[in-house]
């Protein structure tokens, strides 16, 4: 049997059953066969031409929700997502969120991208806490997030990365979608504005 694997966002199908179950209704059953835990499709070029079509329409919005922002002074890609994420959640520049978050590390003897500093300052800030959904805890991204919460001020964690969360635009220096996050914190007195 001639077979094609489709590698759809490199996820595992046991593990993500939502992000493979469109190919089920695109495919149909008898168009697909599942080996261990990958999906594959019986030879036919329609089929791949709609799953690279579809991979590009959902890149296309995954970008319109992505806004490259880089507030460092001099342009440098740092490695400073918390002083990035601090200049939006405190409406400050880089300079003055590097400094609050360097005074916060030094009074509690810790780091400033430290993540007991950071989340510190955004409960002084009035961020609160949330959980996140927990069917499918290692597949739902930052993009899920941004397109399912259109209006607001967020923080996202992913325990070695942060980034912050506009009225559902992911607000990065880089392209970080696909990335899990394990905590999430709202600024509960925030208003849209337009």
């Amino acid at each position: 049997m001639n077979r094609l694997f489709l590698n759809i966002f490199l996820y595992d199908y046991q593990i993500c059953p939502h992000i493979s179950s469109p190919i089920y209704t695109h495919l149909g059953k008898e168009s697909t066969e599942k080996v261990g835990s990958f999906l594959y499709a019986k030879s036919s070029r329609k089929i791949v031409v709609l799953l690279i079509f579809k991979a590009f329409i959902n890149s296309y919005y995954i970008d319109m929700r992505w806004v490259r922002y880089n507030p460092n002074p001099i342009k440098n890609n740092a490695g400073d997502c918390v002083v990035r994420m601090m200049t939006l959640a405190a409406n400050e520049s880089w300079e003055e969120s590097y400094s609050r978050l360097a005074l916060k590390g030094l009074e509690m003897g810790d780091m400033p991208s430290a993540n007991i500093v950071w989340m510190e300052i955004l409960e002084e800030l009035g961020f609160k806490r949330y959980n996140l959904p927990s069917f499918c805890p290692n597949c739902y991204t930052f993009d899920d997030f941004c397109r399912e919460h259109p209006e607001g001020l967020f923080v996202l964690g992913t325990g070695t990365h942060v980034a912050t969360v506009c009225n559902g635009k992911l607000y990065d220096s880089w392209n970080s979608s696909f990335e899990v996050p394990i905590m999430v914190f709202k600024q509960v007195d925030y208003e849209r504005e337009d």
